[in-house]
């Protein structure tokens, strides 16, 4: 079970009764699927270790519910379901590459800047001399 919740991308549960782990590798699966799901105490220990472990904890009872009554562990999330997964992941990825620096990409050439009439380059030169 520790090692299901490890490899969890995200847990969701309905605060103290349910517990759904979420697996997402897309270079494995396009497709995501419930990597844990338990109730109870289980779930209540889940969230312990998963918080621990640094696993975000994502609440939604309604989604938790619904995901619980749908699903077995290690189903593939159902189409039914996949846009709200799809979401809490896309979502969980800003939050996580927030404030990450933007890699720089090389300019083509056509792309350069090129002087105009409504541009004007100074000298770095003449900038010191003043």
């Amino acid at each position: 079970m520790k090692s299901d919740v490890s490899n969890s991308r995200l847990m969701i549960s309905n605060p103290t009764h349910i517990a759904i782990g979420i697996y997402f590798k897309p270079h494995l699966s396009p497709i995501p699927l419930i990597s844990v799901r338990v109730t109870n105490e289980v779930a209540l220990g889940v969230r312990k270790y998963a918080k621990e472990i640094g696993i975000p904890i994502i609440t939604d009872k309604k989604l938790a519910r619904k995901n619980y009554a749908t699903h077995r562990r290690y189903d593939y999330v159902s189409f039914e379901n996949i846009d709200e997964i799809l979401r809490l992941l896309l979502w969980l990825e800003d939050v996580e590459n927030a404030g990450q620096p933007v890699q720089d990409e090389p300019l083509s050439s056509e792309d350069k800047f090129i002087e105009g009439e409504d541009t004007k380059i100074e000298n770095k030169d003449d900038n010191l001399k003043n």
